[in-house]
């Protein structure tokens, strides 16, 4: 399958539902629905998974994983709903990792977890219910 995520000769029949497969996997492990995802295919082919966990650092902005066949995964915040996006990391090491691999990326902790502990990251963390839909 990731042979066909970067390679521009690959027809978009092929193409797309690569993408959406991939994207869907990536989904599932991070525990996000379907309806949370987005994938694009113009130019360049992109996606947009958003997460429902926050930034510690920033708890009032929505935070996404973002995807396009040249820059690979980033995080970032969205201050405002369909407003710029602000990324606070790249993954960097593969452009097609495996969808483990983004949940190690997303919750660096979460292979380290202590027994007992309430949370599966630090850096992240949930909305709490009085937090304005995002």
């Amino acid at each position: 399958m990731a042979r066909y995520l970067t390679n521009e000769d690959a027809p978009t029949s092929a193409l797309e539902p690569a993408l959406h497969g991939y994207i869907a996997r990536i989904a599932t492990e991070l525990g996000v629905g379907a309806e949370a995802t987005l994938c694009e295919l113009s130019d360049r082919a992109s996606a947009y998974i958003a997460l429902s966990e926050r930034c510690s650092a920033y708890p009032d902005q929505d935070l996404a994983l973002l995807w396009d066949q040249q820059c690979g995964w980033s995080l970032a915040t969205e201050p405002h709903p369909g407003g710029a996006l602000n990324v606070l990391a790249y993954h960097g090491h593969s452009l097609v990792p495996e969808p483990g691999e983004l949940v190690t990326f997303v919750y660096p902790l979460s292979s380290r977890k202590r027994p007992g502990q309430g949370q599966r990251q630090l850096l992240l963390t949930s909305p709490t219910p009085n937090s304005p839909p995002g």
